[in-house]
């Protein structure tokens, strides 16, 4: 797999150069910043598993690149929305060239990407890339919806890290088999399989958000804190922390308060009660807990 990684590398080249100047110098700078390429990995992975090793690898290597214009684009559009200084250990896009022209060059990015998606022909590989990019959107909205909130249930955490992350590595699962000539049982297992590799990997990279050195993260530590955003391992500190520090997290009587300005009364109402009995979608995923402990040392390197 790793000649193909190579080829994966060598195509995201080629599609950087082919970008009109302004679009490319940022590109060039994101690929250029280092990154795992874990999803280009996935794909190829599952596509080595459904065609064997006599497989055609030309079009899974197509869509490796694809699937990675289409994270490098997301990662552009969520500094903007964060006001992030820093990608990986160096200054974000939008940091260096303003907020228009990075936005511009995310667009830029989904565009090219389901440009070579159509050179396939494949209205099912359309299909998934369509329903994913979807989905990443709509986690967008939703997280942006859950900012400031400390009524975020288990439930609301798993269903943001699916749709921010996990649809994406489903994806490339799905795509590998997809392109490797799986029927859709198989196909099915390893969009699955994708999914919970995408949760695991959110889960661990939520708990380094407060575990992690900067140096580590290549960003800055308890980020996700300070934008307001309540992540799994908020979530479960605030359920099970220790006797000591449960009564902070819980309401507390009412009392006399001096009279505040509008703008404080404002700030107070983007807290709201958590509701008295959630609806539970499913289960606390134990499994993912496991997963994520094993993706911990591959993060931290």
């Amino acid at each position: 797999m790793s000649e193909d990684l190579v080829k994966v590398e060598q195509e995201l080249s080629r599609q950087s150069a082919s970008a009109y100047q302004p679009v490319s110098e940022i590109t060039s700078y994101l690929l250029g910043g280092g990154g795992k390429r874990l999803r280009p990995a996935l794909l190829l992975l599952a596509h080595g598993y459904a065609a064997g090793s006599e497989g055609d690898a030309r079009s899974a290597i197509k869509l490796a690149a694809v699937v990675e214009l289409l994270h490098s684009a997301t990662l552009i559009h969520d500094d903007v929305i964060d006001s992030a200084d820093t990608r990986r250990g160096r200054p974000s896009a939008n940091s260096r060239w303003g907020n228009h022209r990075s936005v511009l060059s995310g667009d830029w990015l989904y565009m090219q990407s389901f440009h070579i998606a159509l050179q396939e022909r494949n209205f099912h590989v359309l299909d998934i890339l369509i329903d994913l990019t979807q989905k990443m959107v709509e986690g967008e909205l939703l997280q942006l919806e859950k900012i400031g909130r400390i009524d975020v249930s288990e439930d609301d955490a798993l269903k943001l890290s699916t749709y921010k992350t996990a649809c994406l590595f489903s994806g490339c699962a799905r795509l590998g088999g997809v392109l490797g000539g799986l029927d859709e049982e198989h196909e099915t297992a390893l969009a699955d399989y994708g999914r919970y590799s995408g949760l695991a990997f959110q889960l661990v990279d939520d708990l380094l958000d407060f575990t992690a050195s900067s140096e580590q993260l290549g960003k800055p530590v308890l980020s996700d804190l300070k934008e307001g955003k309540v992540t799994l391992p908020l979530i479960y500190a605030m359920e099970n922390g220790h006797s000591e520090a449960r009564p902070h997290s819980q309401p507390r009587p009412r009392m006399r308060r001096p009279r505040q300005s509008l703008p404080q009364r404002l700030r107070l109402l983007r807290i709201r009660p958590r509701p008295t009995n959630p609806p539970r979608l499913h289960p606390r995923p134990r499994i993912l807990i496991l997963s994520a402990e094993a993706q911990l040392p591959l993060l931290r390197s």
